[in-house]
């Protein structure tokens, strides 16, 4: 990831940000945790936030994201990754909520991707086939990102077509 990218990023941070890409999350944590790194930047937090929900721990992983909202309230990483955080603790509706929110609200193309994917997993976990479909629908070929792909995938695991599936991810 190149500094120029992500204008906060340390070479501490980045430090933390591959441990983390590696799954190697107590070094991550640990990383982020050095005296250098004990700042909240928005970063800063927003990784720390997503260590802690792939370690399971969701209470904070919640509160990091809020954290990292707060100190830059544009930044809409942490935004989506606390819809996230809700759709793992399966709160599918305060997650498809959260998600639909954010897939008016975004600047890059990648984000209303990753925003419809979230809305269509909470409508499937909700078993809301009709709010599915139509979730579905708005995920439209092409796409700047695998969501599409992934959209298809998913719609199939959910009715049970598994080799269907498994094409849409090959």
């Amino acid at each position: 990831i190149a500094q120029k990218e992500f204008p906060g990023l340390t070479s501490e941070l980045g430090a933390a940000r591959q441990s983390y890409l590696r799954g190697k999350f107590d070094e991550a944590l640990a990383t982020l945790d050095k005296d250098k790194l004990s700042g909240s930047t928005m970063e800063l937090l927003d990784l720390r936030g997503c260590v802690y929900m792939e370690q399971g721990k969701f209470d904070e992983a919640a509160k990091s994201f809020e954290a990292a909202h707060i100190s830059n309230f544009n930044a809409f990483a942490p935004r989506i990754h606390f819809a996230d955080v809700l759709l793992r603790e399966k709160k599918f509706q305060d997650a498809r909520k959260e998600y639909e929110k954010l897939s008016n609200d975004v600047k890059s193309p990648m984000w209303p991707e990753y925003a419809r994917f979230g809305v269509l997993l909470a409508c499937l976990g909700e078993h809301d086939d009709a709010g599915a479909r139509q979730t579905l629908a708005t995920i439209v070929f092409p796409t700047e990102t695998p969501a599409y792909y992934y959209a298809q995938a998913v719609s199939s695991f959910a009715h049970g077509k598994k080799s269907d599936a498994l094409k849409w991810i090959s």
